[in-house]
């Protein structure tokens, strides 16, 4: 990206007037909003990806039937007696 060392007008005391960072005059404030925005998306669908595939799991339990409380309680255990060791 050119011209962000140049240097720019100051926005103090018209912060009143901008109602986010997305919109003050700075170039590189505006770059950094974009980059951000995008790093929270992208996290967002991640997170929203992870989920699914969590509560695909849990439908599976539920599925076979039987105490899916007892179940979960042993994968915990075995989760935690391997990070144990590590």
């Amino acid at each position: 990206v050119a011209g962000l060392t140049k240097a720019e007008a100051g926005v103090k005391g018209l912060a009143a007037m901008f109602r986010g960072v997305s919109e003050l005059p700075l170039r590189s404030l505006q770059i950094l909003y974009k980059l951000t925005s995008t790093a929270k998306n992208k996290a967002a669908a991640d997170a929203l990806d992870s989920v699914k595939q969590l509560m695909d799991i849990r439908e599976k339990l539920v599925a076979r039937g039987g105490d899916t409380r007892a179940l979960v309680q042993k994968i915990y255990q075995k989760k935690n007696s391997i990070l144990m060791y590590l």
